[in-house]
């Protein structure tokens, strides 16, 4: 097991960094010049899916509670949503900056070993699953999203990008899928607190971030997204992602129910 540890790990980092090489190295070419990179970063996903599994089976529980196992989990999700929903409405550029965002998650991770706490008892649900997961697929279709609107911000399209595709088009399409999922993570985290804790909310600082966070992305959602007002829609995708980062990042600091020290 620590062999295909060591190798899936490895071999996944050493995939996205030939992803994000080769797209450097033939960003403005024909589209024929991603396959190279896309099949680096395919490639990657899937030694990065077989990581994250060996790690299941190591711990004997889901790695969904470390630092660093949130973090396999929340780029290996960055990974596949774009693979799957968006690889078609912004290629080049974007496929380079996911593959690095991979590969800082990924790299960040392994100076944190593969030490295993057992689960404290507010943990021990099948819910630390299903909730878990939905917040870890949200949070990075929204990084992917909000990554793209800060790049609006600062290059603006400059008129219709055709076929419905480009930075706007991506940006939200990603905005949309990590929305849809953050609201099933609201809501399976609001069934679990009853079980744990006999209310389905209780406005603890992070039941509150996420709401914040809900009610931003809703305002980015229905904002116009034309050439008029992209700029001023990226404002909120880029508002939305500092609000995630606090939610995740913030409310540990501050006394609450899911301050799990």
């Amino acid at each position: 097991m620590n062999e295909a540890l060591w190798v899936s790990f490895w071999g996944s980092l050493l995939c996205y960094l030939g992803c994000a090489v080769f797209t450097g190295v033939q960003l403005g070419k024909d589209k024929g010049a991603a396959t190279l990179p896309l099949a680096f970063l395919v490639l990657g996903g899937v030694l990065h899916t077989v990581h994250f599994a060996c790690r299941w089976i190591q711990q004997g529980q889901p790695p969904m509670v470390r630092q660093a196992d949130l973090f396999v989990l929340l780029s290996l999700s960055a990974v596949a949503t774009y693979l799957l929903a968006g690889r078609r409405l912004l290629q080049h550029t974007a496929m380079g900056w996911v593959s690095l965002f991979a590969l800082l998650l990924m790299a960040w991770q392994a100076k944190e070993g593969h030490s295993v706490r057992p689960l404290i008892p507010a943990l021990r649900s099948p819910w630390l699953t299903i909730h878990v997961f939905f917040c870890m697929v949200a949070y990075g279709a929204l990084t992917l999203g909000s990554f793209t609107c800060v790049w609006i911000l600062f290059r603006p399209p400059a008129g219709n990008s055709g076929e419905g595709k480009g930075p706007v088009p991506f940006a939200e399409r990603m905005i949309q899928i990590g929305y849809a999922f953050l609201t099933l993570g609201i809501v399976t985290g609001s069934i679990w607190a009853q079980r744990a804790w006999g209310r389905y909310w209780g406005w603890d600082p992070k039941e509150t971030a996420s709401l914040v966070t809900w009610f931003v992305y809703l305002a980015y959602l229905h904002y116009p997204k034309g050439t008029r007002f992209a700029r001023k829609a990226a404002l909120l995708g880029v508002a939305g992602i500092l609000c995630v980062a606090f939610t995740w990042f913030g409310v540990a600091l501050l006394p609450g129910l899911h301050s799990y020290q």
